[in-house]
C-alpha cells in the first residue's frame, strides 16, 4: 500500500516541479491510470492522505487508458523489411497516420491487417510506444500514469492567494517576535 501511494506522490510532484506549480497551490483533479486493480485499490485506501499531501481536490482512479494514453506503432525494419519489400515504406507512412483507436486496437489484439501488401502484421514485428495525450500534465513509470489538471480556476486561485496571504502574515508575526496571544490588526487595501 505504501509503495503504491509513494509512486503516485512522486510522479505527481515531478509534474508539479516541471510545470512550476508549487505544492501549496491547490489543483482540481489527479487521475491515476493503471491496469493493476490491486494497485488502484491500494491507492484508494489512502485517498484522503494523497489528496492532502498533493493539495488536490479530486482523485480519479481508472483503468481506462484510452482517455489519457495514445499508442504509436513503430515497425521493426529488420523483421518487416524482408517480409514487405517495397511496401515497407508504405507501412511506415500508414503507421504514422494510424488513427489512435486503430493503434490501441492493434496494441490490445496483437494483430493488424496491412491491406496494401495483403499481410498480417503481428505485435512482435513492431514496437508500441505509449505516450500521454497531454505530456505537459502527465507522468508515468511505465505501469502507472498520472495526469494532473493544471488549470487554475478562479476559486483555486483565490484559495491559493488566501493561503499565501495567511502564510506571509504568520511569517511577519514570527519575525516581529509576536506570540499567539498578541492581537494584531491587519488592514488590506
Amino acid at each position: 500500500v505504501v509503495e503504491s501511494v509513494q509512486t503516485v506522490i512522486v510522479l505527481a510532484r515531478a509534474v508539479r516541479d516541471r510545470e512550476s506549480r508549487p505544492n501549496k497551490m491547490p489543483l482540481q483533479t489527479l487521475a491515476v491510470v493503471s491496469q493493476n486493480e490491486v494497485f488502484l485499490r491500494d491507492v484508494d485506501r489512502l485517498r484522503d492522505y494523497i489528496l492532502a499531501e498533493l493539495n488536490v481536490k479530486e482523485l480519479v482512479l481508472t483503468t481506462d487508458e484510452v482517455s489519457y494514453v495514445g499508442v504509436v506503432v513503430e515497425p521493426d525494419g529488420r523483421k518487416l523489411g524482408k517480409k514487405l519489400g517495397r511496401n515497407f515504406q508504405a507501412l511506415l507512412a500508414a503507421c504514422e497516420s494510424l488513427a489512435p483507436e486503430v493503434a490501441m486496437e492493434f496494441f490490445q489484439s496483437g494483430r493488424f491487417r496491412f491491406e496494401p501488401a495483403g499481410v498480417d502484421i503481428t505485435a512482435d514485428e513492431v514496437t508500441f510506444v505509449r505516450r500521454a495525450k497531454n505530456e505537459k500534465s502527465c507522468n508515468t513509470d511505465g505501469a502507472v500514469l498520472i495526469s494532473l489538471d493544471l488549470e487554475l480556476t478562479p476559486a483555486l486561485r483565490e484559495e491559493y492567494y488566501s493561503r499565501e496571504f495567511i502564510s506571509r502574515v504568520q511569517a511577519l508575526r514570527k519575525s516581529s517576535g509576536l506570540k499567539l496571544y498578541h492581537n494584531i490588526d491587519i488592514e488590506y487595501t
